[in-house]
């Protein structure tokens, strides 16, 4: 299909073309995940999908048999730096965090499919070395907050259990820690934040869990070892975990309605943020 055609479709309120079959359709749609052409991979293939989900035009089990497809994809080229093959598994890992967040509210999975995206999109997190934001003419790469999108809505999904959220805090303290070159400045501070208020909200690991975990990833020791070890570059992944630090706090202090757990944290919080230069609260 031509751009004309997609165009149309998101002129007519994203209704249904005649003459063709929604399985054609959104395989052509997913296909363009890949393209280096924004206006194909972000305005028709990912926003006309999500559009579809939205108003029940694609089946659950056309949606479940998108996620074998995705995962796929998120192994395609992984390791590559700054090339275009970012595209493909960032686009993946966003879908993915769409059907999630579809199946959080409309169930089609079975516990095991979600295992499965959890597993795939742990191991996607590790795994992706290409962590830019914006990519030029060729708009959003952003790996790091799609992932988080990913985690942000497994975490609401009632199959995952306490042990799954920790396996997600390691995940996220792997992903901050690890020594790269890449300051994260296209938002994927408040997108791993976003992470953590879904997990706040499902009451399953306990305040020393929570506490450790922040205490461990700001632990100021570390922090000088990074610098020291590895220059510019230790000194860029400490500037993540200190961003990821000030957005989780903000994001708790500013919340509306503040979760007695939430609470305990601030103090924390504040506590792991003053090595990084942060003094001032009152």
């Amino acid at each position: 299909m031509d751009k004309t055609f997609w165009q149309g479709i998101i002129h007519n309120d994203f209704a249904l073309p005649g003459g063709h079959t929604i399985e054609n359709l959104t395989d052509e749609l997913l296909g363009y995940f890949g393209s280096t052409d924004p206006l194909l991979r972000d305005e028709f293939g990912y926003a006309i999908l999500v559009n579809w989900m939205e108003k029940g035009f694609i089946g659950p089990e056309i949606l479940r048999g998108m996620v074998p497809k995705m995962i796929t994809n998120l192994r395609m080229g992984i390791g590559e730096q700054e090339t275009d093959s970012v595209f493909l598994r960032s686009f993946s890992v966003l879908h993915l965090a769409t059907l999630i967040a579809h199946d959080n509210e409309n169930p089609y999975l079975s516990a095991a499919e979600v295992r499965q995206v959890m597993e795939a999109g742990l191991d996607y997190f590790q795994a992706e070395r290409d962590l830019r934001g914006m990519v030029g003419e060729k708009s959003w790469a952003h790996s790091v907050a799609h992932t988080s999108d990913l985690l942000k809505f497994l975490s609401r999904n009632t199959y995952l259990n306490a042990a799954d959220l920790e396996s997600i805090l390691h995940a996220i303290t792997a992903k901050l820690t690890a020594i790269s070159p890449t300051v994260f400045a296209y938002g994927e501070d408040d997108r791993l934040a976003h992470v953590l208020d879904a997990i706040l909200k499902r009451h399953l690991l306990s305040l020393d869990i929570l506490t450790a975990w922040i205490e461990n990833l700001g632990e100021p020791t570390k922090t000088r070892l990074r610098m020291a070890e590895n220059g510019i570059n230790g000194y860029a992944t400490s500037q993540n975990v200190r961003n990821f630090l000030r957005a989780l706090y903000l994001q708790i202090e500013l919340a509306e309605h503040r979760r007695p757990l939430a609470d305990e944290l601030i103090g924390v919080l504040k506590k792991s943020l003053l090595p990084y230069g942060w003094y001032k609260f009152e």
